[in-house]
């Protein structure tokens, strides 16, 4: 192993330092096949049911073996390594993606870092489509999003990967796990029901659960992980990196589904807010002394042009289409 291979063990096992973790962020970053060799490795690693305390491995015997089958790459070693019994899983995964490197075998046939054909679908703009996937469960693909899924599960997990905003049913099998990968984040279940909104130009990712037991974080760093519960939401902050647990106050977070809007005592520029959210608009206040008023309402599949027209009569206002805006104007709350 090199000095690399060392801090990638080292963060799998959780003891690393923050300078080593920093240098293997910044080699992560550096390039796809450096990603790509991370993820492998961590696949194995976490497949793995080798039970450090009785097994002692023979690297030496082991990498012997490789040698006699890469006759025409040979492998040089400088001296043997005393491998932690508890960083066995790593070594096993180490030699596991090198015979995948000379073509030895290929571990991930079954897996989902497999060629396994992979279904692509991706919606446009203003068009939400319901996807059904190999084991039966469903998805709900927002407009303007993509789902990336294998075209049939292995046995031992289900992973689709995801960008934009998503609604899923999971159908339960507690011996095949449940993931949903967006670009930082990953979900994991067994059996349930939840909405994950990781839209590329938002600064966070959100997963709120409907139904079951969802655990939440980042797909790199374990110990930033969180278990959700039906109301929670968690929320990833792209900048610093934290995960976040609350009870989840946005009774609008499912409206691109249901294409129902409900607001309880809300403040309008709040109201405004999931109205440009859910309307893809740019609707404004022209007014600030509209800041302070509150509404009740639900709009079920209401338009646009139908929500505006309310509340230029609740506030004793008007609409004005501007160039790139919409602005409400109104004398403020009655």
């Amino acid at each position: 192993m090199n000095d690399l291979d060392t801090i990638i063990a080292k963060y799998l096992d959780n003891s690393c330092s923050e300078e080593e973790s920093a240098e293997l962020q910044k080699w992560l970053q550096d390039s796809s096949e450096n990603a790509l060799h991370f993820e492998k490795i961590k696949a194995v690693w976490q497949m793995s049911v080798l039970d450090a305390e009785a097994f002692e491995p023979n690297l030496e015997k082991a990498w012997n073996q490789v040698n006699q089958q890469t006759i025409k790459e040979p492998v040089h070693k400088t001296k043997v390594l005393s491998i932690n019994p508890r960083w066995w899983r790593y070594a096993a995964a180490i030699l596991v993606t090198g015979l995948i490197g000379w073509g030895g075998f290929s571990l991930f046939k079954s897996s989902n870092l497999s060629d396994a054909k992979q279904i692509v679908v991706q919606t446009k703009l203003e068009k939400n489509t319901v996807v059904d996937l190999p084991d039966g469960s469903q998805v709900w693909l927002s407009a303007n999003s993509t789902l990336r899924y294998p075209e049939e599960f292995s046995k031992d997990a289900r992973s689709v990967e995801l960008q934009g905003v998503a609604y899923f049913e999971v159908l339960k099998n507690s011996e095949n796990p449940f993931s949903v990968k967006t670009e930082e984040t990953i979900t994991t279940v067994v059996g349930t029901a939840f909405n994950v909104r990781a839209l590329a130009e938002d600064s966070l990712v959100a997963v709120t659960v409907t139904s079951g037991k969802v655990h939440f974080g980042s797909q790199q760093d374990q110990p930033a992980r969180v278990s959700l519960n039906p109301g929670d939401q968690g929320t990833y902050y792209k900048e610093n990196l934290l995960v976040e647990k609350s009870t989840s106050q946005d009774l609008n977070f499912l409206a691109w589904k249901t294409g129902k809007l409900i607001f309880k005592n809300t403040p309008l520029p709040e109201v405004i807010t999931a109205i440009n959210r859910h309307y893809q608009s740019n609707v404004v206040l022209g007014n600030p002394a509209l800041n302070t008023c509150q509404i009740t309402s639900t709009f079920d599949n209401k338009s646009l042009d139908e929500i505006l027209d309310v509340l230029t009569v609740i506030f004793n206002g008007k609409v004005t289409y501007q160039q790139d805006a919409i602005s409400i104007s109104g004398s403020g709350c009655l």
